[in-house]
């Protein structure tokens, strides 16, 4: 019993993995696509109005969707009914304040199709206000099946629409259309699966009070993780100008568009599953980092690989239009799939109930994003000069964060510094990929050509991901056996197989 949750979490992790697959792919299609259709100016209105609206966007549900879920499914019944209404009657306010700052947010930056923008976020405020309790349900229920389903399709309806109206010549508002179409029909399949709560009652302001009151950490947690995931995009817009800021956000949406799926959606997974044993730390222990784990092995080396093409990538595909973006494009692929750590980090202490300390963790890493953002917008002013302050800023970051959280849970630093692991080869291996690459195109005379350097760099990459296997293999066959042993469908097993990873080297398993 003590593997049962560690493996579910794993599963859990697998099945949304490989939805994230086809996820990933209409992603970077439509994102490569709208490279062609827009310039940098509307991938710059685009961010500020994103991040301009995500501080207050975050008090919008009244953190009812976690009190629900960490309540269990004996308690739904009870709490749902005033849940829903207080998620509604927050969201009415919330897209009242946010037409009300529109104006304003349009005159400062000097971009009237800010104000369109932010009405459509109103709408889509408005639309989605019933979400956060019928998605709560699918959580408690552990159906990871229809999670990975809605995903999947809504991502489908999003990305085809921005590229239908790009192509139609709505400009930045091809970015948010599409939000409130998908939240229409998200809102119209969930409540039709899920259905109201069984207990539904008129809305008593009596009982608001205490719900809200276990969720003002919460709000408070929501806040800073908007400052930490847009307010790179909102504050640099007051140094640079918003070309610079396009081009930031053209190589930030590339290098963090799938982690930022994956990563939300592994913390929608494992928070339940941590909540069902949260009386029980070694458990959670073993989730986390088994998670954690998996993570590191699947993401770093694909991240890795895409940093390693993308300058090709980009030549072949716009012919040095989006030029300024490749640096930042590769710093950030190598940065951000730390970021897992803080997702992780974040489902634990929302399953025990810490949000003053969730708070206090995605405060510092919004502060220390930003702080970083700042100072490369003044010293360079170029978007590779943000993603370095960025870069550096998230590298100071996430080592304390991981001393601080994961050694205060008696995870032993053996087993943080092995989930690493794989993260720390894929950029050591990755080096002399970056490196070499240029001086291999300037030996074989093909910087002029478009496509002979794709076609070259791809077959680095291919080279990398072999090398990268092969030593993960030699090197850490506990951690590939346990990757792919949670790969449903059996593929996982007949992986195993292949590689003779059958039979346990581990001295000393995990519990």
């Amino acid at each position: 019993m003590s593997e049962g949750y560690a493996k579910t979490a794993g599963v859990a992790a697998a099945w949304l993995a490989l939805t994230m697959i086809v996820v990933k792919l209409l992603g970077a299609v439509s994102l490569l696509v709208l490279g062609f259709l827009l310039d940098e100016k509307d991938f710059g209105i685009y961010a500020i109005a994103l991040a301009s609206a995500a501080l207050i966007r975050a008090f919008q549900s009244g953190g009812v969707q976690h009190i629900l879920v960490r309540a269990g499914e004996e308690e739904y019944d009870r709490l749902a009914p005033q849940c829903l209404w207080i998620s509604v009657a927050l969201n009415i306010a919330i897209a009242a304040i946010l037409v009300g700052v529109a104006p304003g947010i349009a005159l400062a930056n000097d971009e009237p199709q800010l104000r369109q923008m932010m009405y459509v976020i109103a709408a889509t405020v408005l639309v989605s206000a019933m979400r956060p309790v019928l998605y709560a349900k699918i959580l408690i229920d552990l159906r990871y099946s229809l999670q990975a389903r809605l995903n999947m399709w809504m991502s489908f309806i999003q990305y085809t629409g921005m590229i239908a109206l790009a192509a139609l010549g709505f400009g930045p508002l091809s970015f948010v259309l599409p939000l409130l179409a998908v939240a229409m029909i998200e809102t119209v399949v969930v409540l039709r699966v899920v259905g109201l709560p069984a207990s539904m009652r008129r809305p008593s302001l009596a009982l608001w009070p205490p719900i809200l009151a276990q969720s003002g950490w919460l709000l408070l947690a929501a806040a800073a993780d908007a400052l930490h995931t847009h307010g790179d995009k909102m504050f640099i817009g007051t140094v640079v100008n918003t070309e610079v800021v396009g081009v930031y956000a053209f190589a930030y949406m590339i290098a963090f568009q799938a982690l930022a799926l994956l990563s939300m959606r592994l913390r929608e997974m494992l928070f339940p599953i941590l909540s069902k044993i949260k009386d029980d730390i070694a458990r959670q222990a073993s989730a986390v980092t088994r998670t954690l784990g998996a993570l590191m092995l699947i993401t770093s080396p694909a991240m890795i690989g895409l940093s390693i093409t993308f300058p090709a990538l980009e030549h072949a595909l716009y012919g040095g239009r989006w030029a300024g973006a490749v640096i930042a494009t590769q710093i950030l692929c190598a940065i951000l799939p730390l970021r897992s750590l803080i997702t992780l980090i974040n489902s634990w202490n929302m399953a025990m109930g810490a949000f003053r300390t969730q708070f206090l963790v995605l405060l510092v890493c919004g502060v220390t994003t930003v702080g970083g953002s700042l100072a490369g917008a003044f010293i360079g002013g170029t978007a590779t000069a943000i993603a370095i302050g960025v870069g550096l800023a998230n590298l100071v970051m996430f080592p304390t964060m991981m001393i601080v959280q994961l050694r205060n849970r008696d995870v032993s630093w053996a087993k943080v510094f092995s989930a690493f692991k794989p993260y720390l080869l894929a950029v050591g291996l990755g080096v002399p990929a970056w490196i070499g690459l240029p001086y291999l195109f300037a030996a074989l005379q093909i910087q002029s050509g478009r496509v002979l350097p794709l076609v070259v760099a791809c077959a680095v990459a291919g080279v990398y991901g072999l090398v990268y296997a092969g030593i993960i293999r030699v090197l850490l066959p506990d951690q590939l056996r346990d990757t792919l042993s949670i790969v449903p469908g059996g593929l996982g097993q007949k992986a195993v197989r292949a590689l003779r990873l059958e039979l346990p080297t581990r001295t000393d398993p995990t519990p």
